[in-house]
């Protein structure tokens, strides 16, 4: 411990052995302390407001801060983590790094000084090129993963921008290639509240003859140059390579997206961009800001401020930790962006960020990134060659895509087409809204992470992911390895697409008959309500029902709110059918049976005719299995 008490109990002077990790407080809490003359706190909480006004979150966070948290990163500097409400009601956090530059003189004697990274008044085209060209070579060069043949030219998509051979003399037009062939740059961003220049089929014959420089957003002109700047000719961007409002064409398109973003040669990606005007890099950035003070003997010395570096890491390697500074990738329809391109540039706020199969580099040089692979990070390997590994990745694929935003819930499935189209390649299987019918069991296990919502409107079945809102699990197996029932047999599917892409949006009525052993009625004989689980008791094996999960808030409550009482005769009417098993990895003599939980359709007018509501699980052990057993009856039935 410290000899001496620290002066200040908010930041507590940042005595490393005082601190012993992180240290909370609120923001009432910071500004009493700076006010009582903290000069630790002072620098904390201007740096907080200088920021706040910086990146225009001033509004945002006011009245909305829960608290701030000290901490001293690896690198030695301070970290101050701003938690505060979002505006979707989750909380969400802002990283702020305080350090000193190395050689000048330090505030806090204790910590060391970072990597400084040089400040740029404006956006230097030169600089992010070079860096993008060095990045492009070692991948070309060195990373044996990302095996593409260069020299092969691909097919061009149906329509690109051709940004002509002359970069400055020629003028910029859309082009018709009619699977000519070429290399090209594809671009993500965040359509946002404002929309982007887009073509439609009134507009096409304009952007035919050319599209003026000063009619592009800043996002889109900023891609246009740094495409130019590599020697690329063609760069496509959706809102103007697609017809917009024209459903054939959409649809058409929409399939197409596994080829666009597989074949593009690099993908730029607008991250910081809240829409079309922000830029790839936005104009007039800072990647610092100065703190001056003096210190206790007069003597003049700054403390510089950033945004969290770290963080923005975190976003690349977990894509579920929602970035407030990289909007983009928040976006649903990214995430196969995302994963189908070969290399994927981030334009962020403070630094570029690459990543491709190999690895993940960035401006900074983070060396926890310059050796990190993507295998369970980000995107499946697209390489495998086990058609089964292929298809297991596909929950890994459900797990990340179903955490992210969508504007129009009816893309749930078109956002993830092209990734679909990939997977079917690989494998020769039959998809069907999300699932894959090799591996239709396993696939049902899906669950949800927190509540579900049913969809407005029709999306897809109810024995699809994609019937609902919210984030799942693609495969809910967690305990032990899962084992298809023998008796559990998918006798007919019926579902089928709307329109021209096979991996999109399915015409309503869509439906699965299936066999498999159904539990015999019980009596309830006990309940209690929790938030998705309900537990009753079959005497038949004196046995609880164990971890029923509800797919939607409305069945967690079968009659009424919490603390009512259950309509008997709508639970009765509940299947139970059985799915499979699973194994303890641990106890080779515990054994789940894990069921698929039905209700009768309402809208069907066959007997057999059911929704599903849920999962569900009973432990048995080896002498219960022939109970079971006993206790079920093989059954057909059909799920909408």
């Amino acid at each position: 411990m410290a000899g001496n008490a620290p002066k200040c109990q908010v930041c507590l002077d940042l005595d490393i052995e005082v601190l012993r990790g992180s240290r909370s407080c609120h923001l009432d809490e910071l500004k009493g302390a700076a006010c009582n003359s903290c000069s630790i706190c002072s620098v904390v909480l201007e740096g907080l407001q200088k920021w706040t006004g910086e990146i225009e979150l001033a509004e945002t966070l006011k009245d909305k801060v829960q608290k701030v948290t000290f901490r001293v990163q690896g690198s030695h500097i301070l970290v101050a983590e701003i938690s505060y409400d979002g505006s979707d009601g989750d909380s969400k956090s802002l990283e702020l790094e305080f350090y000193n530059n190395r050689g000048t003189s330090s505030l806090w004697s204790k910590l060391r000084s970072t990597i400084h990274m040089p400040q740029e008044s404006k956006w230097d085209l030169d600089i992010s090129s070079r860096w993008i060209e060095q990045q492009l070579l070692q991948c070309n060069e060195n990373h044996p993963d990302c095996n593409t043949n260069h020299d092969v030219l691909p097919i061009l998509p149906t329509r690109v921008l051709d940004l002509g051979e002359n970069p400055g003399k020629d003028s910029i037009r859309l082009h018709e290639t009619n699977k000519s062939f070429g290399r090209y740059a594809t671009l993500s961003h965040c359509w946002g509240l404002v929309g982007p220049l887009t073509t439609t089929r009134d507009t096409r014959p304009q952007r035919l003859q050319g599209i003026a420089l000063n009619e592009l957003p800043n996002t889109f002109r900023d891609a246009l140059l740094v495409t130019r700047k590599l020697g690329i000719r063609y760069l496509w961007i959706d809102s103007l390579c697609i017809l917009q409002g024209d459903k054939t064409d959409w649809e058409t398109e929409s399939g197409r997206m596994a080829d666009v973003y597989s074949n593009a040669y690099i993908n730029l990606a607008a991250s910081s961009s809240r829409d079309s005007r922000g830029g790839l890099f936005k104009q007039g950035r800072r990647r610092y800001l100065e703190i001056n003070r003096q210190d206790e003997g007069g003597l003049n010395y700054k403390v510089f401020v950033r945004l969290g570096l770290e963080a923005g890491h975190r976003s690349c390697l977990h894509i579920w930790i929602h970035s407030l500074l990289n909007p983009l990738l928040d976006r649903a329809w990214v995430y196969q962006e995302r994963v189908l391109s070969k290399r994927f540039v981030q334009f962020t706020n403070p630094e570029l960020i690459w990543e491709c199969d190999t690895s993940i580099t960035c401006e900074c040089g983070n060396p926890l990134l310059k050796h990190c692979t993507f295998p369970g990070l980000i995107r499946p390997k697209l390489n495998m060659s086990d058609p089964q590994s292929f298809l297991g990745a596909w929950s890994d694929v459900l797990g990340f895509y179903t955490r992210l935003n969508l504007t129009e819930e009816e893309d749930r499935l078109p956002a993830l087409s092209g990734v679909a189209a990939v997977f079917q390649r690989k494998t020769n299987q039959t998809y069907y809204a999300g699932m894959w019918k090799a591996q239709i069991p396993q696939n049902l296990l899906w669950s949800y992470f927190n509540k579900g919502d049913y969809s407005i409107s029709y999306i897809a079945p109810t024995w699809s992911w994609a019937s609902s809102r919210g984030a799942v699990h693609g495969n809910a197996s967690h305990t032990g390895k899962f084992y298809p029932d023998p008796r559990f047999k998918v006798l007919f599917i019926n579902c089928d697409a709307v329109g021209m892409n096979p991996y999109g949006r399915v015409q309503p009525g869509a439906y699965m008959k299936v066999e498999s052993g159904r539990l015999r009625h019980g009596v309830l004989t006990l309940w209690t309500a929790h938030e998705f689980k309900i537990i009753w008791a079959y005497p038949q094996l004196h046995m609880p029902l164990q971890n029923f999960k509800a797919d939607h808030n409305g069945e967690s409550r079968v009659g009424g709110d919490e603390g009512g009482k259950y309509d008997y005769r709508e639970v009765n009417n509940w299947v139970f059918l059985v799915v499979g098993f699973e194994k303890s990895l641990s106890d080779p003599n515990e054994l789940k049976v894990v069921f698929l939980v039905l209700k009768p359709s309402p809208s069907k007018v066959s007997t057999k005719s059911f929704i599903r509501i849920g999962l569900a699980r009973i432990s048995v052990n080896k002498d219960m299995e022939t109970t079971l057993q006993q206790n079920t009856q093989v059954e057909e039935f059909c799920i909408f």
